[in-house]
Formats: C-alpha cells, sequence, structure tokens
C-alpha cells in the first residue's frame, strides 16, 4: 500500500509529491493514514528550518466517527508564499477575479467593471480624479523578492501563515501593488 503517490501542482509552478508513508494504523476506531510530502522548486534549505511538524489530533466526538478526517499543515501554504517570493511573477487583480467568476454568473462582468473603475477607488486615491470618470483600472501585485525591493517596502521577507492554538490563524504577508489605469 505504500506505493500510492500522487503528484499535485499547487499554484504558479508549485509542485508537492505525496507519498503514502509506512505509517498506517488502527487506532481504537480509526484508521490512521499518513502522508510524506516533499515539494519541489527552489532551494527549500531556508524554509525547511522555518516549517513546523504537525502532529494532528482528531475529534472522537460521535457526529465526527463517520467522517474523513484531513489535516491540512500550514507548510503547504507557506510552501506556496515561498514559491511566490522566489518566482519573477506578478498577478492582475482584475483578472484573478473575472478567472474566479462563476460562469453563468448574470452580471458579474458588469459588477467586477464596476469596482475596478477610477470612480470607486477615487476616494482612496484622490490622484485618480485626472483620469476620466469611470475608467478601468486594475492592482498588480507581487510576493516576488524584486518586486518588494524595487517598490521600496520596508520589509522583504517571506511570507508566512502560522496555524494557531484555538483555531487562530497568524498571517505575515509582504506584497506589493501597482495601480494601473
Amino acid at each position: 500500500m505504500n506505493s500510492f503517490a500522487f503528484k499535485q501542482e499547487i499554484h504558479h509552478g508549485s509542485v508537492a509529491h505525496s507519498t503514502l508513508s509506512e505509517t498506517m494504523a488502527l487506532e481504537g476506531d480509526h484508521v490512521t493514514l499518513t502522508f510524506d510530502t516533499t515539494f519541489e522548486g527552489p532551494e527549500l534549505k531556508t524554509v525547511k528550518q522555518q516549517m513546523r511538524e504537525v502532529n494532528p489530533v482528531y475529534s472522537d466526538e460521535g457526529e465526527h466517527m463517520r467522517d474523513v478526517q484531513v489535516v491540512i499543515d500550514e507548510n503547504y501554504l507557506n510552501y506556496l508564499l515561498y514559491n511566490l517570493y522566489h518566482r519573477d511573477k506578478v498577478f492582475s487583480v482584475g483578472a484573478k477575479l473575472f478567472d474566479w467568476l462563476p460562469e453563468g454568473f448574470v452580471g458579474g462582468g458588469a459588477l467586477l467593471r464596476g469596482l475596478l473603475s477610477t470612480h470607486l477607488w477615487a476616494f482612496a486615491f484622490p490622484e485618480l480624479s485626472r483620469y476620466p470618470k469611470g475608467s478601468r483600472l486594475d492592482f498588480e501585485c507581487g510576493f516576488n523578492k524584486d518586486y518588494l525591493l524595487t517598490g521600496d517596502m520596508e520589509n522583504v521577507e517571506i511570507s508566512q501563515v502560522q496555524f494557531e492554538d484555538g483555531n487562530h490563524v497568524g498571517f505575515d504577508l509582504h506584497f506589493g501593488c501597482n495601480l494601473m489605469v
């Protein structure tokens, strides 16, 4: 059974290889399967030092006894952020929103065009008043080191996510955006 393996592209070229480890156990009423995951991409020595080992706790409550309980730890997200930091890749917020828009969503395009217009954002960026009212705009954002350095950001460290006790999530996100009209 330990030959079960799969490769999953996470995002922007980040790839995770998961293999069923030898740890497969019957614990009380539960079958526990453990997967070993290795990531491919830029040099991982630095990020490996920052990754935490996760020891999951599963629910024994009756309502969850027939469920499949899966643990996705913060290392997947941190690896994605690490890859974004080392890639010369920027993304368009407008393009991402249009990609995520459900296919048959009536009025969605008009809604997004309204959200991404100089008329709406002029309150936050008074400089937009020099453009014709209702001109289209977009935010071009990046997490990579070079993009952060050229944007004169104070903190150009790798972004991280931490899953904390009590169902809290901590974020340390460093990214820059250009406003394009």
